[in-house]
């Protein structure tokens, strides 16, 4: 399945979206057109120091096809990045956690990190894919009006 327009969201909006197109194990997902084009953003100049970090997590950009493929069956090396996204995340979260008045971040992305970590090697329960889907729309929302994310 093919997400159209994506590369014109921010760095959480396309993984939300992409992640919340792999409700289906019968089809695998395609990963052309899902990456973010966070090399081109560039952080509003009072934006907090997460943001620019948030918007160039390598591993971020590669989750909805790890989902996706985990959603269709077994793999190990799918669920080797998706621990690669956590460890990206939990530095992030230490930066957030530094900056004073991020408390719904900072609760955004443990959650989303909580989600990441029920991810086991597959097929991914459909439990665990709503809880990411959500931990993700979570960061969205309490990221975006901070860092302005392109949409």
């Amino acid at each position: 399945m093919r997400i159209a327009g994506a590369v014109r969201l921010g760095v959480p909006t396309v993984v939300l979206a992409a992640v919340a197109a792999c409700a289906s194990a019968d089809e695998p997902p395609l990963a052309e057109g899902t990456e973010a084009r966070a090399s081109s953003y560039e952080a509003p100049a009072d934006a907090p120091t997460f943001c620019s970090r948030l918007a160039s997590l390598s591993e971020l950009r590669r989750l909805p096809l790890s989902i996706g493929t985990l959603a269709a069956g077994k793999d190990v090396e799918s669920r080797t990045q998706v621990s690669g996204v956590v460890a990206e995340l939990r530095g992030v979260l230490a930066v957030v956690r530094s900056e004073d008045g991020h408390d719904g971040l900072v609760t955004a992305l443990d959650g989303l990190v909580r989600a990441l970590g029920q991810v086991g090697d597959g097929p991914l329960p459909e439990r665990v894919r709503v809880a990411v889907t959500a931990g993700l729309e979570q960061v969205d929302v309490q990221a975006q009006p901070t860092c302005g994310f392109p949409s």
